[in-house]
């Protein structure tokens, strides 16, 4: 598994500047090529992908129809090129090749070998020149997914000491949205051909093994049981064979999110609460166990337990993140009694920074809500009748405090208050009508 502490710095390959006429030349024509990149966050914007107008339902295994895919047929003479500018007697001049150049060649490729010839590319410049800056990683990641291969873009950011390619907010922000796009695909051959891609985590464990296989070590495991126990009388769902491929090729994306999570430099040492939001839901998705129906159906062990330990961390990263917000705020608070003009502004902004720009920051929380949404569901139906309690053994113990408190707190401060308010109303009704239910 990757470590989700923070990466160490790199050194960035940078351009040396030949000197004279020649040299003049390169640098305008270096930069005419840097003024074709364009803002890879307002493209993200102006696209709408991830908005409350986009659903993880509808999506395509094909590039979105606003954008036409045009294969430019100059892909293989500009990567010639690109070589070229690598070759050691080159580089033995002085003369580094513009990283504008690499993310050009990378925004024209229109198929998945294109794509692996600039991540071929981008070995060589590591290897010779040095790392390529975040802004190549932006670029990468955004034509990846656009192509349809986030799988691509996460494999590379996983060998970053190979390929020179570090993930960013954003990169990891597009990564993680497109998987859980691919993964609400309709057409199964999308995501059978997801797991055929270079990277596919394999599962250290089976997750449809019957329950009378599985040692309960572990709180989130113990939940689970109990859970069975709960239920005499049901037996546990059985899977056919086509549906288990499926389910497993599924799974397969899952575990990419998982992996995509990890990346996340955090200084807590604890998984990225907004990323890991994803993997939650997916899971809980999948499985249906946002649906009351669910109550009744008997997944095997293995799920339950993967799916309350998602829950868990999910809480105690909620938790940790929530706790410190409100001390940064207090420490804001005790720094002046009479702040200033630009103190109360900065007040003012969103307690969560997810991005460098405020409107994706803004995207950013409210796709975060939806996710939590489908998690409160999944608490209040399964875990609705431990409200106040924390189990022992559980994560949660040494916090203190439920789930539900955790999540209702951490909404509180980090989105606006109309969306709370709607979350934990629609939370609180379900929970009303489930125990209206049970004395019935």
């Amino acid at each position: 598994m990757v470590n989700s502490t923070a990466f160490p710095s790199r050194a960035f390959g940078s351009s040396v500047n030949v000197q004279g006429k020649k040299g003049k030349k390169q640098q305008a024509k270096a930069s005419t090529i840097e003024d074709k990149d364009f803002d890879l966050e307002q493209e993200v914007l102006e696209d709408d992908l991830f908005g409350e107008t986009t659903s993880f339902e509808s999506v395509s295994s094909s590039p979105p129809a606003s954008k036409a895919l045009i294969k430019d047929p100059l892909f293989s003479q500009k990567a010639e090129d690109f070589r070229k500018l690598l070759d050691l007697n080159v580089l033995n001049q002085g003369k580094n090749p513009a990283q504008g150049r690499w993310r050009n060649l990378v925004l024209s490729a229109g198929s998945r070998e294109e794509l692996e010839e600039c991540i071929g590319l981008a070995e060589t410049f590591k290897s010779r020149v040095g790392s390529l800056v975040a802004k190549s990683s932006d670029a990468f990641a955004n034509r990846a997914c656009f192509l349809g291969y986030p799988e691509l873009a996460l494999n590379t950011f996983l060998d970053r000491y190979r390929f020179g390619l570090d993930v960013t907010p954003l990169s990891l922000h597009l990564i993680q949205t497109h998987l859980a796009m691919k993964l609400a695909s309709p057409d199964e051959q999308v995501i059978l051909a997801s797991q055929q891609l270079p990277g596919s985590p394999v599962p250290a464990t089976d997750l449809f093994q019957d329950s009378s296989a599985i040692n309960a070590t572990e709180g989130g495991e113990n939940q689970a049981e109990e859970g069975e126990k709960g239920s005499p009388g049901t037996e546990v769902k059985q899977f056919s064979e086509e549906e288990k491929r499926i389910l497993v090729a599924r799974l397969s994306i899952i575990d990419r999110m998982s992996l995509a999570s990890n990346l996340a430099p955090t200084v807590s040492g604890l998984h990225d609460t907004y990323l890991l939001s994803f993997v939650c839901r997916s899971m809980i998705k999948t499985f249906g166990l946002d649906a009351k129906e669910s109550r009744a159906v008997q997944l095997p062990a293995g799920i339950k337990a993967r799916v309350q330990q998602l829950v868990d961390h999910l809480a105690v990263g909620a938790d940790w993140q929530t706790e410190e917000i409100r001390s940064a705020k207090r420490k804001a608070s005790d720094a002046s009694s009479s702040p200033t003009h630009s103190q109360r502004q900065e007040r003012s902004k969103p307690a969560l920074s997810l991005g460098s720009s405020p409107d994706l920051s803004a995207l950013k929380i409210a796709k975060l809500c939806t996710n939590l949404t489908n998690v409160l569901r999944y608490v209040a139906i399964h875990l609705g009748e431990q409200r106040g309690k924390v189990g022992a053994g559980s994560p949660l113990e040494k916090v203190g405090k439920d789930h539900l408190r955790i999540f209702y707190s951490y909404l509180d401060l980090i989105a606006p208050y109309q969306k709370t308010a709607a979350v934990v109303e629609k939370t609180e009704m379900l929970l009303k009508e489930l125990a209206s239910e049970s004395k019935a």
